[in-house]
Formats: C-alpha cells, structure tokens, sequence
C-alpha cells in the first residue's frame, strides 16, 4: 500500500535473512481490469475513457515513475530503492 508501513519480525530462534523487491518493470494495465477491482472514488486518478489523436485508449500506464511511488525506504540510510536485504537476529520484532 502506498505509504503504508510494513514490520517484518523474526519469532524463530535463528538468525533470519528476508529479502524485500518492488517490480521495477512499467507496464500498462486494461481500464476494464482496474474498474473490476476499484471504484473511482479509491483512485488518485479517473477511470473515464481516455481519447487520444481520435482513437480510444483502453490502458492506463504505471505511474510510478511519475509520483515516484512503489519505493522501499531503507530503514538505516533512508535511501528510496527497489530492493532491501534484511538481516534479522533471533526473536527480532
């Protein structure tokens, strides 16, 4: 979720690696995919047909490079990035 909060922890009695990635890959979705999933009032953007040079566009493209979203926040340096390696020790919250 956008600028949700994820915890990992580790309730094992060993040390754990846990490995977070974004998809980096920008690609497009089918307005009639996203209109199955989401009401119009959930979106940051407007499912309305989109007309482009006379001929009806039926995708929306991933605005993630856009508004910068899709990021994981490196806990220690605060660098945004697609992937993260955690080490976690036994019994980590």
């Amino acid at each position: 979720m956008l600028g949700s909060t994820l915890s990992v922890g580790n309730l094992s009695d060993c040390e754990q690696i846990v490995e977070l990635s974004v998809d980096s890959q920008n690609v497009s979705y089918k307005i009639t995919d996203i209109k199955e999933r989401f009401e119009d009032a959930q979106l940051p953007f407007s499912l309305d047909p989109i007309i482009e040079k006379n001929r009806r566009v039926d995708t929306i493209p991933n605005s993630e490079s856009k508004h910068e979203a899709w990021y994981i926040e490196n806990p220690v340096s605060k660098e945004l990035t697609k992937r993260i390696t955690l080490k976690l020790g036994p019994k980590a919250e």
